[in-house]
């Protein structure tokens, strides 16, 4: 499994009470028969591809069992190329940490993000999807994320939107795990203050580049993403196999 990276999942076989595991395909030298080996081996209930496919595409997929879930567009700026600047305003929106009184609507937030993820198109996941995001959420609460930023309304104190940032000091990135803004707010211009002030704390913390995925269907998260010098960087597709276990 030459420059392929295969790993049993924690949090996925958390999810679904059984092995799940993750390969990362790098080059097109994948045999399709040692992928299954590895799967029996460690009685893998499902696995997960993720396959850079603008380098490549691997043949047979569909004929090994193999189902297309969805795919993922990374966008990567450098931040040191950007200064830290005053960061735009949207009226009758502010800008604050993580309150646990906001947890249930930005809960809910997170549950519309989730409908588009590989849990959610998984027929492995149906019913546990919500789970994993719950899940998920409290682990980014609980420090699995270095940053928490919400977008409140002032009026209502409702959460209009919501960006997660996590730090890898080594490479010196920030990644945007996770950026919303709820759908009766979207086009009031959340998503760009909210990714101005991810920008702003990456510099503050001395990071060098930062990341965001999103799908390419997503076309004005990307238009936003662009409009801050944020450039295509790795173009991912995303399969599964179950192996009815």
């Amino acid at each position: 499994m030459t420059n392929s990276e295969f790993e049993l999942d924690e949090f996925d076989s958390g999810i679904l009470g059984k092995p799940v595991a993750k390969a990362r395909i790098h080059d097109f030298n994948v045999n399709l028969v040692e992928v299954d080996a590895f799967c029996e081996e460690r009685n893998v209930a499902v696995i997960f591809l993720f396959i850079q496919h603008t380098r490549f595409a691997i043949s047979g997929l569909f004929e090994h069992g193999f189902q297309y879930l969805t795919s993922k567009v990374k966008y990567t700026k450098d931040s040191q190329q950007s200064e830290a600047s005053e960061i735009p305003s949207v009226d009758g929106i502010k800008l604050t940490g993580f309150d646990s009184k906001y947890f249930p609507q930005l809960l809910e937030l997170v549950y519309v993000v989730g409908e588009k993820s590989r849990f959610y198109l998984d027929s492995n996941f149906t019913d546990k999807w919500r789970n994993a995001y719950r899940e998920w959420a409290v682990n980014a609460i609980g420090g699995h994320a270095q940053k928490i930023i919400l977008a409140i309304s002032e009026t209502d104190e409702s959460v209009r939107g919501f960006i997660f940032l996590k730090q890898d000091k080594k490479r010196k990135s920030v990644s945007i795990d996770l950026i919303a803004v709820r759908p009766d707010s979207q086009g009031r211009g959340i998503g760009t203050v909210l990714l101005a002030a991810a920008e702003d704390w990456a510099i503050s913390e001395g990071m060098q580049t930062l990341e965001v995925v999103t799908e390419p269907e997503n076309i004005h998260s990307q238009r936003i993403y662009q409009s801050r010098g944020f450039k295509i960087s790795d173009h991912t597709l995303v399969y599964s196999k179950s192996y009815g276990k």
